[in-house]
C-alpha cells in the first residue's frame, strides 16, 4: 500500500517516477530493434578486431604481433565510441510537455496557414516553438498566434 495518502503528491511522484520510452518506435518495435542493434555493434566489434589479427597467423616476428595487437585495440576504441547506446527512457512529465508542445506548435501553423501568412526568414519565438515568418506578415502572426495561446490557455 502506498505510504502516500495526498492525491496530488501521488500524481506529482507518478510523472516523475513513471519512464516512457523514446527510442523513436513503437515501443513492441523496440524489443526486437534493440537487441538487435546491440548485436550489430559487437559483430562489428569483433569482426574488426579479427581483421587485424587474420594477419598474424603461426610464428611471427614480435614487432610485427605488437604492431597488429596495437591496431586492434585502436580500431575497437573507435567502434567502441560509435557503437549503439539505448538513449534512457524519459520521465512521463517531459513526454507529455512535448505532446502538448507539438500539439500547440501544429495548431499554430495551421492558424497561420489560415490567415494566409506565408513562411519568412524572420522569427517569433514562443517559448520554445520557433516559428520562420515573412517580414511582411509579422504583425499580423503576432496577432494569429496570441489568439491561439488565448483559446488554448481557455481550453
Amino acid at each position: 500500500m502506498s505510504r502516500v495518502k495526498n492525491p496530488r503528491e501521488k500524481k506529482r511522484l507518478s510523472l516523475d517516477r513513471d519512464r516512457r520510452n523514446v527510442f523513436g518506435e513503437n515501443d513492441k518495435a523496440s524489443r526486437k530493434s534493440i537487441p538487435r542493434n546491440k548485436r550489430r555493434s559487437r559483430m562489428r566489434l569483433r569482426h574488426a578486431a579479427s581483421q587485424a589479427l587474420a594477419k598474424v597467423r603461426g610464428e611471427v616476428d614480435e614487432s610485427v604481433a605488437m604492431e597488429a595487437e596495437a591496431l586492434t585495440r585502436s580500431r575497437t576504441i573507435v567502434l567502441q565510441r560509435k557503437a549503439f547506446r539505448k538513449r534512457p527512457d524519459e520521465p512521463l512529465r517531459t513526454v507529455i510537455e512535448w505532446q502538448r508542445n507539438g500539439r500547440l506548435q501544429n495548431l499554430i501553423k495551421q492558424a497561420l496557414k489560415q490567415a494566409g501568412i506565408l513562411a519568412g526568414s524572420d522569427h517569433i519565438e514562443v517559448g520554445t516553438l520557433r516559428f520562420g515568418v515573412d517580414r511582411r506578415d509579422l504583425k499580423r502572426a503576432c496577432g494569429v498566434i496570441q489568439k491561439v495561446l488565448k483559446a488554448n490557455a481557455d481550453s
